[in-house]
C-alpha cells in the first residue's frame, strides 16, 4: 500500500488510519492499495494550502505535462472499508503546518 502525495492526498491522520484498516484486512494482502482522498488535488490546491508552490525541476516538471495520472483509493475501499475521513483542505493545511514546525518548508 503506498500513502503518498500525488494526484489525491491522505492527511498523516486519514493515512495511519488507512495502514491500520489495510493492515487488519486479509484481502490486502498481497496487493497495492493507494491511500487517497477522493477529492482530486491539483498543483493549484496544493499550493493554496501550503503557501508556495512546488520546486520546479526536471521530474515536477513531467509530471506538470503528463497527460493526466492519479492514483485511486477504491481498491481499499471496497477490500477493508477505508476512506478518508478528514476533509481535503484541512489535511493539506494540517501536512503543511506539520512541515512547517518541522522546518521542512
Amino acid at each position: 500500500m503506498t500513502v503518498s502525495p500525488g494526484a489525491r492526498s491522505a492527511s498523516t491522520g486519514d493515512g495511519t488510519a488507512a495502514l491500520a484498516a489495510a493492515a487488519s484486512c486479509a484481502a490486502t494482502l498481497g496487493h497495492v492499495h493507494h491511500a487517497g482522498h477522493a477529492e482530486p488535488v491539483t498543483q493549484r490546491t496544493h499550493a493554496e494550502e501550503v503557501g508556495r508552490a512546488p520546486l520546479l525541476d526536471g521530474g515536477k516538471a513531467n509530471e506538470l505535462l503528463a497527460p493526466g495520472w492519479s492514483c485511486s483509493s477504491a481498491a481499499l475501499r471496497r477490500d477493508a472499508g477505508w476512506s478518508a475521513a478528514i476533509p481535503l483542505r484541512e489535511g493539506l493545511a494540517e501536512t503543511a503546518r506539520a512541515y512547517r514546525d518541522a522546518g521542512c518548508l
